[in-house]
């Protein structure tokens, strides 16, 4: 699944105490999407999310953006367009 479709957001997907795979944004949690196996998940997430910024929209509002800067232990996770642009 192509990464844009989640305009850079880290996703997490995990297996529940139902049995079900959980997908939800790291940055946004409260906002997921579950199936049978993983992958769909994922495609369940990524129309969750059209549908969250269709509402953001149809409410005037500014649709969350992913980090540009993410910390994972010691490193940092810099986009390579912004990388890219201080060169």
């Amino acid at each position: 699944m192509n990464e844009n479709v989640f305009d850079g957001f880290a996703v997490k997907v995990f297996l529940d105490e139902d049995g079900d795979y959980l997908a939800h944004f790291v940055e946004m949690p409260n906002v997921s999407a579950f199936a049978n196996t993983p992958e769909d998940a994922l495609k369940e997430r990524a129309v969750a999310w059209q549908g969250v910024k269709e509402s953001y929209r149809k409410h005037s509002e500014l649709i969350p953006q992913a980090s540009l800067l993410r910390t994972e232990g010691n490193s940092l996770n810099i986009p390579e367009e912004s990388q890219h642009e201080s060169q």
